[in-house]
Formats: C-alpha cells, sequence, structure tokens
C-alpha cells in the first residue's frame, strides 16, 4: 500500500489534468467494476511498493510503480484513445518532476493488455515509478 502522500499526488495529478468526459477516475478504495453506463474508466494500482531506511538516516524512502489503467469501452478506435492514454504518460514525465515530494520517474508509454480481445474494455496501461522521501518523527 503506497503512502497517503503518494496516492493523493498521483490522483490529484489525474483528475487536474483529466477531462471526465474521457472516463471516470477509480482508485483503491473504489469498487473497480465499469460503471454502469458503459462510459470508460480509469484504475489506478501500487502493484509494487516497497519502503526502506537507509543506514544512518532518519530518513525513510518509499518506491514503488503506479499501474494507471485507462479501460475503454470495445468499439472505440485506438487511434482515438491511444492519444487519450498518452495524456496520462505525459503528465508524469519530466526531468526531475517533483510533487508533494514525491518524485517521478520516466513512466512506461501506454501498453495494451494481451487479452484484447476478451471483454467489454480494452486496457491501455501506463507505469509511473516514484519515489517518496519522508522523516519519522
Amino acid at each position: 500500500m503506497p503512502a497517503s502522500v503518494v496516492e493523493a499526488t498521483i490522483r490529484t495529478r489525474l483528475t487536474t489534468a483529466w477531462d471526465t468526459a474521457d472516463g471516470y477516475i477509480l482508485g483503491i478504495d473504489q469498487v473497480t467494476s465499469p460503471p454502469p453506463d458503459g462510459a470508460a474508466f480509469i484504475v489506478i494500482q501500487y502493484p509494487v511498493v516497497d519502503g526502506r531506511r537507509p543506514v544512518l538516516t532518519t530518513r525513510r524512502i518509499e518506491e514503488g510503480v503506479a499501474r494507471i489503467i485507462y479501460n475503454v469501452p470495445r468499439g472505440f478506435a485506438l487511434s482515438v484513445t491511444l492519444p487519450k492514454a498518452e495524456i496520462i504518460s505525459a503528465l508524469f514525465r519530466g526531468d526531475g518532476l517533483r510533487v508533494n515530494g514525491v518524485e517521478f520517474f520516466e513512466p512506461s508509454n501506454p501498453v495494451i493488455t494481451d487479452d484484447l480481445d476478451d471483454g467489454n474494455y480494452y486496457e491501455l496501461a501506463v507505469m509511473v515509478p516514484y519515489r517518496y522521501q519522508f522523516d519519522v518523527s
């Protein structure tokens, strides 16, 4: 589970820059079933989170990866949806991008899942590596 600062920073960055007409944003504390209206939606997951304390310091470090999945209803052309998924990558791209003490590293380009022919949605996933350093009082 990521630190609350990490989760809030990623969610806020997505929310402020994402047009909700392009899909809902669901976080780790929400139901991840598709919206009843069949609209596109984003799911934020944290498959890798590792915390540690370097020797001889009071600072702690959390490193991990946020997996941001853009779920698009089948039938939408990839030529339309892929650029929208690329917006997600662009939100976290930048040399030395640091927000609220969370440092982001080069995100992946959108990856289309292998099970493209299954279900009602295409999944386009972006992996965003991060590091969060904090003091423990």
